[in-house]
């Protein structure tokens, strides 16, 4: 995902000499507070904006609802209104299909409980069915 929205997301800091190095150095000058990565901080103060340096973390979303209607839709649709599904007794048809209808008129977003149960199905067709 994170090459998908042009991000770097490889750990850059992770040479065995640094890693070393750094285990070594007390534990105030990585951590000030509330403050962490304190001495890297420090370190680049000048050299990396300000605004960059001490902003929060950012994330960023994974397109799941769009997915859901889009590019996995059918495949979405096939897996959780299969009838191997519905026999385990896990999941109600009436409410999978209130959830995948509302979700692909796009009156309510239920891509989290709809990924969720998806991923559920799948792992259960995988390590417990086969």
């Amino acid at each position: 995902m994170s090459m998908a929205n042009s991000l770097e997301a490889r750990a850059p800091l992770l040479d065995h000499k640094l890693i070393e190095f750094v285990v070594n150095i007390p534990l105030e000058l990585k951590m000030k507070g509330l403050e962490t990565k304190y001495i890297l901080k420090r370190a680049m103060e000048g050299i990396v904006p300000r605004e960059i340096l001490y902003r929060e973390k950012q994330g960023f979303g994974v397109p799941i609802g769009e997915w859901i209607n889009a590019q996995l839709r059918a495949r979405i649709r096939s897996d959780l209104n299969d009838r191997q599904t519905f026999e385990r007794g896990y999941f109600e048809k009436s409410y999978i299909q209130t959830l995948l209808d509302e979700h692909s008129k796009q009156r309510r977003d239920h891509s989290s409980a709809l990924w969720s149960l998806w991923m559920l199905e799948l792992w259960h067709r995988k390590f417990v069915d086969h």
